[in-house]
């Protein structure tokens, strides 16, 4: 809000003085967002870096990303900066870059292009399971992208703008995953992602590593009780939050309660044939 920030304390660095340059060529929309008057010098413009930074006591500024890598997935607040970083430290990986992508439905999905040295040889699902044990569920890219080398600028820097991956291919790849599901997994999965407005997570994942919370576990079992026309003890989703653990055991429940049918079937058939004999 333009108010000067303490020591140690974060806000967003703006640059200005004599230094300053007059604005981006032809780029009018660029210059009314970055360029703002300077309220403490009037007359004078402030450029917004975007940077997140605080005055250490020694007078010395530190960096703690950029605003425009942060976003908010599933109420957690997230540094895309941050998962690079956790990402770069992986053997044979030069670089990373993640993007949020957004969809139709408002989902966020994290995308991570990864560039593997010339003798990498890691596979995507290798790299994603490196990660889930690094950092938090919501954390973790949806689709890892695996290239040898990144498109640069004319200033040899990496061109993020240039580094894009087809909607297509990312519901190609999301179908894929959803087919691999069994049928009780699929109705569970669908259940989960009305519950979190997401449907970025597997059937392998922790209800309550990826957003959901004591009062949406009881709403989402009761759904599933009425998807499957069960009574299930809440005691089975605590006890292992994960889709695939649950549909095991709503399976052989299912089973169960099936065998139990199917013997009183018999049973009363029986009885009435030994009548009808009589």
């Amino acid at each position: 809000n333009l108010n000067l920030q303490p020591i140690g304390v974060m806000g967003e660095l703006y640059v200005g003085g004599d230094g300053l340059t007059r604005g981006y060529l032809n780029r009018d929309d660029l210059n009314i967002s970055s360029f703002v008057d300077n309220p403490y010098n009037p007359g004078e413009k402030l450029y917004k870096t975007g940077d997140r930074v605080k005055w250490l006591p020694d007078g010395n500024i530190e960096f703690h990303g950029r605003l425009d890598n942060q976003l908010k997935i599933r109420g957690f607040r997230v540094e895309l900066e941050e998962i690079e970083s956790v990402i770069s430290e992986i053997d044979e990986v030069v670089e990373s870059v993640v993007k949020a992508v957004k969809q139709q439905n408002g989902d966020v999905r994290l995308i991570a292009f990864i560039n593997l040295s010339e003798t990498g040889s890691v596979t995507e699902e290798t790299l994603k399971n490196i990660i889930k044990g690094r950092v938090p569920q919501y954390m973790v890219p949806s689709v890892i992208k695996i290239m040898h080398g990144f498109p640069k600028t004319i200033n040899g820097k990496t061109d993020r703008n240039a580094l894009i991956i087809d909607l297509q291919e990312l519901n190609g790849r999301e179908k894929e995953s959803t087919d691999a599901m069994t049928e009780t997994e699929k109705v569970i999965y669908t259940i989960w992602c009305d519950a979190l407005k997401s449907s970025d997570f597997s059937v392998n994942d922790n209800f309550f590593s990826i957003g959901g919370n004591s009062l949406l576990a009881i709403s989402v079992m009761t759904k599933i009780e009425r998807a499957f026309n069960s009574e299930f003890r809440l005691k089975l989703f605590f006890d292992s939050p994960v889709i695939k653990d649950i549909a095991e055991t709503v399976d052989l429940i299912k089973s169960r309660d099936e065998a139990n049918t199917g013997l009183q079937t018999n049973k009363d058939s029986s009885v009435k044939w030994v009548e009808g004999e009589i």
